[in-house]
């Protein structure tokens, strides 16, 4: 498929900066599968930029294409219209760009990674799956990532708006990072995911619980089951156990949203430091001051700090598989997921996991084989596992073999690249 030309299109999968006068991009999420696959398609990629002007170059063999809503050579309209452009529009300007992009590179295949954004609205309303480009028709293939209708139906699961109405800091606010603002935003977002799944011929997921949802919205897409690569530190390191000299470590990862469950995280610490149980709780992604802690703190009326739990923010995947090693336990505490990335990762490094059997959690950790699932309203059960977990060094040596097992093959980056090429040939032949 050398001369195959594939156009993905990702909310932010790299940033671009000068450097001597040449062009250096840092990888996200896909910089692992894209090193990959390069060598062995004509790939190019077009991306959710942060830059003030829209720009297109090659990096590695690969030709990438920014896309940003508001670029303007005038930093003050740039700026201007960052503060004040609305959702609609934003969505019209980057739908117009990808319409670009796609008539400069003429690709014979194009890859949406997620339904977050709009990207997906160029799917054709008849469903047959094919962009029209001319006389040429071409594939349109959707990756679910998360499922923003999902996330909208729990995003206020274990926080009420009300307590972030009072207790949510102006700056917040001012900054328009306020989780009322976010919910807004995800609520919109969502209207379009409907509209993308309701035209999307060609599905490609991770979960059986991905599989249904999709089904719900066009029973006769086409659906392919495609792994995973995660980011190179989590392969060469694996965890082992502590022994009993050390204080017991549990170790979690938050990101944005009240959804990620940090009320959860606070009513289990609080209840292992209520049963004497000594350990402590590092929570990598939230500092102290984060505005999601403020609020679970407020509303819950807990010390995040006299119950145990540390926060470390915001870490690179070097750092975060280093804190890992150092934990006893992995506990995703998250309200809704699909495939969670950092359950993914932990089981990699071969941790014992425990995490909340929401979404398509259950596809990923196989409850008493290579992990502990519970319920997410449930803090006696993770407080329960976590114990258990404790006391029974058999127990977390069997979950962490099996775990490492289960994540090597799933996450094995030749076995995603070939199944991801095989995806490819086939939607091709359509």
């Amino acid at each position: 498929m050398k001369d195959y030309k594939i156009l993905w299109i990702a909310n932010n999968p790299c940033s671009s900066t000068e450097r001597g006068g040449g062009k250096t991009v840092t990888g996200g999420w896909h910089s692992a599968l894209e090193a990959e696959i390069r060598d062995k398609v004509h790939l190019s990629i077009a991306f959710l930029s942060s830059g003030q002007k829209e720009e297109d170059f090659i990096h590695k063999g690969v030709t990438y294409h920014s896309i940003n809503p508001f670029a303007s050579r005038n930093y003050f309209l740039f700026r201007m219209k960052r503060l004040l452009m609305p959702q609609r529009l934003q969505d019209k300007a980057i739908l117009t760009r990808i319409r670009e992009i796609i008539h400069l590179e003429s690709p014979d295949l194009i890859h949406i990674h997620g339904t977050e954004r709009c990207f997906g609205m160029i799917c054709p309303q008849d469903r047959s799956g094919m962009y029209l480009l001319d006389e040429k028709r071409i594939p349109v293939l959707i990756s679910i990532q998360g499922l923003i209708g999902a996330i909208k139906e729990n995003f206020f699961r274990g926080l009420p708006q009300s307590s972030f109405r009072k207790y949510e800091s102006l700056e917040s606010k001012l900054r328009k990072q306020s989780a009322l603002r976010l919910y807004r935003e995800f609520s919109q977002r969502a209207e379009n995911e409907k509209t993308i799944l309701h035209r999307a011929a060609f599905i490609c997921g991770r979960t059986n619980w991905d599989f249904r949802e999709t089904a719900k919205f066009n029973p006769s897409r086409k659906y392919f089951k495609v792994g995973e690569i995660m980011r190179a530190p989590f392969y060469g390191r694996q965890w082992q156990p502590h022994g009993n000299q050390h204080t017991f470590t549990i170790v979690s990862t938050l990101s944005t949203g009240p959804y990620k469950g940090i009320d959860l995280l606070l009513r289990t610490a609080a209840r292992l430091h209520d049963e004497n149980f000594s350990f402590r709780w590092l929570v990598i992604g939230y500092g102290k001051d984060n505005d999601y802690v403020r609020v679970a703190k407020k509303h819950l009326g807990l010390d995040p700090r006299a119950c145990g739990v540390e926060f470390l923010g915001k870490m690179d995947a070097e750092g975060v598989a280093s804190t890992l090693l150092e934990g006893d336990v992995f506990c995703q505490v998250s309200h809704i997921e699909n495939s969670p990335n950092s359950v993914c990762e932990a089981m990699l490094l071969g941790m014992p996991v425990v995490a909340t059997n929401v979404g398509g959690t259950a596809s990923i950790v196989t409850d008493g084989k290579d992990g502990i699932l519970v319920d997410d309203a449930r803090e006696d059960l993770m407080s329960q596992a976590v114990k258990t977990l404790a006391s029974d060094s058999g127990l977390a040596l069997t979950l962490s073999s099996e775990a490492r097992k289960t994540a090597l093959a799933r996450h094995d980056p030749s076995a995603v690249s070939a199944e991801v090429l095989s995806v490819y040939r086939e939607i091709s032949e359509y």
